[in-house]
């Protein structure tokens, strides 16, 4: 696998973003990852891996740039539930059905919506990895990277944030439950 400058990470308008199969690596500097509350060593760091089977133009602005899509967005739901109250983030459940899935994959009331998408675009950087195979080189890029928004054990490795984070969404969830 090729390696991945992620200091040349830069907004990449999803327009730009390649309309191809493969990955893609969220990135942030030091001051985003404060503001996440997060404890990583570098800057800049990767935040999230997400894998693209198709596009990963459509990919990441279908799931992570559009403000009604925190309820099927992990790093949305993610990095608004660790900064809930620094953007005054209000959970609701993700749709009227009142299953226990639409609390547990909230999204936040709409001006907390664009809030969110305002910090992600402020703070957050792209590096696109067209693969031929996305879900190999997802689990390599995760191994290699550590990137803390991501909550599976992919690549064998062992998200030391991961508790901190599953307790912010809880009590996201949590919030959503009391607000339907």
């Amino acid at each position: 696998m090729a390696s991945i400058d992620l200091a040349q990470a830069e907004p990449v308008p999803h327009a730009k973003l390649p309309d191809v199969p493969g990955c893609y690596v969220l990135v942030a500097d030091q001051q985003a990852i404060r503001e996440l509350g997060l404890r990583l060593g570098s800057s800049p760091a990767a935040l999230y891996v997400g894998e693209a089977k198709y596009s990963i133009r459509k990919r990441v602005s279908k799931d992570h740039l559009l403000e009604n899509r925190t309820g099927s967005s992990t790093l949305r739901r993610s990095s608004g539930a660790l900064l809930r109250e620094k953007l005054d983030l209000h959970p609701q459940p993700r749709s009227h059905k009142r299953s226990k899935r639409d609390m547990t994959n909230y999204k936040f009331d709409p001006a907390g919506e664009i809030r969110l998408t305002g910090w992600i675009s402020a703070n957050v950087r792209m590096c696109p990895v067209p693969s031929t195979n996305p879900t190999k080189t997802e689990r390599e890029l995760i191994r290699r990277l550590r990137p803390p928004l991501n909550l599976t054990n992919l690549g064998g490795w062992k998200n030391p944030e991961k508790a901190i984070i599953k307790a912010a969404r809880k009590q996201c969830a949590d919030l959503a439950r009391t607000s339907a």
